[in-house]
């Protein structure tokens, strides 16, 4: 009435609405029982003090999962959802995803290795092939934010092509929330580990807890495929011109495959290794028990926090 808007209440201010467009709701469900189960889900997680660590549960086995081999396509342009390997590697049930409805080429949540209590952020290129929007870029900085407030390790697994580019998310201030998620990881203080899953990509893999950003350890999967851009992007930035120049479709298809075949073969995850950029190359079976020893070992060592009055937040 104040503004004369015609509108429902659904869309003014629903939980639907909340969850997905806004991103001030963490979880969706229908009954004050599943809420009051979801609440409980969450606190598990929680130390009753930031001065105490998380409470740790029962180690479980992971449950049903697909085979290790075809979680993740060797393909950078083939889709996957992130969820599987995620329920592949931590324990069986652990998994509590926060915001799933909102942002969804990032997934962030909580789940527990060997019934430690982690913090997992994750590209997810079933939506919006994982590249980072300003939305998601808040959603990743608020979970970083939460989990080092309250001492709980992070996992990060790296799909990601980059930023999104272009007009409508520069208006959007997409170098801003960028910013501001980087921010995060960079002043975070608890143990933080990162996996290479596959696409690690420009910005994007720097924000995603990237070598640059000092994690407790860089991991790799084979599947990897660091690099400063993609092969279609990288092809058309360096050869735009020669590319232009092919009048002939097929012989300008013809040579663009070429020269993205080169590029890919430069792209070579055990070259990145051999310079001491990535701390192991794991395969993907063996990726829990790597986490599990890994996390073990970085959670025995003093978090030491930054000398200063305040950090200056992009916001």
């Amino acid at each position: 009435m104040a503004t004369g808007e015609k509108v429902t209440l659904e869309e003014m201010g629903g939980a639907r609405m909340h969850c997905s467009i806004s991103g001030l709701g963490d979880a969706l469900v229908t009954t004050e029982v599943e809420a009051l189960d979801a609440l409980k889900a969450y606190l598990a997680f929680m130390p009753s003090s930031w001065r105490e660590p998380p409470p740790p549960a029962q180690a479980r086995a992971p449950g049903d999962h697909k085979p290790f081999e075809s979680i993740v396509p060797e393909r950078e342009n083939l889709a996957f959802d992130m969820h599987d390997l995620v329920k592949a590697v931590v324990d069986a049930g652990s998994w509590l995803p926060l915001k799933a409805l909102f942002a969804r080429e990032l997934i962030t949540g909580f789940a527990r290795l060997d019934g430690r209590a982690v913090g997992i952020v994750g590209n997810n290129s079933k939506f919006r092939a994982g590249v980072l929007f300003p939305d998601s870029s808040d959603k990743a900085a608020r979970f970083v934010w939460l989990c080092n407030a309250y001492g709980i390790p992070l996992l990060f697994l790296q799909d990601i092509s980059g930023f999104m580019v272009g007009a409508a998310v520069e208006r959007q201030g997409i170098i801003r929330h960028g910013a501001k998620m980087l921010f995060a990881v960079c002043e975070s203080t608890v143990p933080r580990i990162a996996v290479m899953v596959r696409k690690a990509y420009g910005g994007g893999y720097l924000a995603m807890s990237g070598a640059p950003t000092a994690p407790s350890a860089l991991l790799a999967l084979p599947t990897a495929r660091p690099a400063l851009m993609g092969p279609a992007a990288a092809i058309n930035a360096i050869h735009a011109k020669r590319i232009e120049e092919i009048a002939d479709l097929d012989e300008r298809r013809r040579f663009v495959m070429e020269q993205q075949a080169a590029y890919e073969m430069d792209v070579d995850i055990l070259s990145v290794a051999s310079d001491n950029a990535v701390d192991a190359i794991v395969p993907v079976a063996q990726l829990r028990a790597e986490l599990i020893a890994r996390f073990e070992l970085y959670c025995r060592r003093p978090a030491v926090g930054q000398d200063r009055r305040n950090g200056v937040y992009p916001v």
